[in-house]
């Protein structure tokens, strides 16, 4: 069943009850999330130092990964996270973004 779902799928999957997210969450099911990322269009490289389960919740998932605010669309790249528009600008945060060398892609 595993192997038929989007990788949003799984990630909402592996929310529902402990048994599953041990299951979903462990080293033996990478593959189930590769396959399901794989199967899905258009979608960018998996970027390193990110899991498939990480990546999956930074692509779809909609909360704001500092406060938890939804709907959130705003991927900033470089540093891996979504942010809502009040946490991006806020000090400590827009600040930190400031100390990248390379450009950030901000989505």
């Amino acid at each position: 069943i595993f192997s038929h779902v989007d990788p949003l799928d799984l990630l909402r999957l592996s929310r529902t009850t402990k048994d599953l997210r041990a299951l979903l969450m462990s080293k033996s099911s990478i593959g189930v999330w590769e396959s399901a990322r794989l199967r899905m269009e258009g979608l960018p490289p998996i970027i390193e130092g990110l899991n498939e389960p990480q990546y999956a919740n930074l692509l779809f998932d909609t909360h704001c990964h500092n406060c938890l605010k939804t709907p959130t669309k705003r991927i900033i790249w470089a540093v891996r996270m979504r942010l809502c528009k009040q946490c991006l600008y806020k000090g400590e945060m827009y600040e930190q973004l400031f100390f990248f060398r390379e450009p950030f892609l901000i989505i």
